[in-house]
């Protein structure tokens, strides 16, 4: 598999992109009522992602030895861009589930009566 997605990602990098989606998350769902209920459906979805490219990733290795030696080769860039599709999912899937845990301990769950966190110091 050639995919080299997320192989430079930076903190800075995933600090901003969680920002972005807090952004899109606060305008879509302005009410914090029902974060703990979003978080969890995120964090399924993350899940999901996560296996959908372990699997991808395990047809291609069984697919690419069996074109390895075939005139369909020219599948392999098919292959390669399911997997790089699939990887892109579960590092869209993790923003969201970090920005949902984000809003959740800022803003609190009035539905779960959870209230926002606080810094507090020793």
């Amino acid at each position: 598999m050639s995919s080299n997605i997320g192989s430079n990602i930076t903190f800075e990098d995933i600090v901003r992109l969680v920002q972005e989606e807090l952004v899109k998350a606060k305008a879509k769902f302005p009410e914090p009522d029902f974060l703990t209920t979003a978080m969890s459906e995120e964090a399924g979805e993350l899940v999901r992602a996560i296996l959908n490219h372990k699997y991808a990733e395990d047809a291609y290795n069984s697919y690419a030895e069996a074109l390895q030696y075939s005139s369909q080769k020219s599948k392999l860039n098919d292959l390669d861009t399911a997997c790089g599709v699939a990887l892109d999912e579960v590092q869209k899937e993790a923003i969201q589930t970090i920005a949902m845990c984000v809003r959740l301990l800022m803003e609190g769950d009035p539905v779960h009566s959870l209230p926002p966190s606080f810094i507090y110091s020793d």
